[in-house]
């Protein structure tokens, strides 16, 4: 988010950015695991910056999803 190119710089520029949740993943060292980070990552986009979608409303087919993620 916070790379020149990132969702934060899209909105200042004016931009109307838009996060693809599947393909979205995110580093967190919490012990709740990989899946309840990134999901957390996406909720706060959600709340603060832009809206998000699914590959599959862009694209048909199936969502992605992690084989570990509930």
């Amino acid at each position: 988010m916070g790379r020149p190119y990132g969702i934060r710089q899209l909105v200042y520029l004016g931009k109307r950015p838009v996060l693809i949740r599947d393909l979205t993943d995110s580093f967190h060292r919490d012990p709740r695991g990989h899946a309840w980070g990134t999901a957390q990552t996406v909720a706060h986009v959600e709340r603060r910056w832009c809206p998000t979608v699914t590959s599959d409303q862009l694209v048909g087919g199936a969502p992605f999803r992690f084989a570990d993620d509930a």
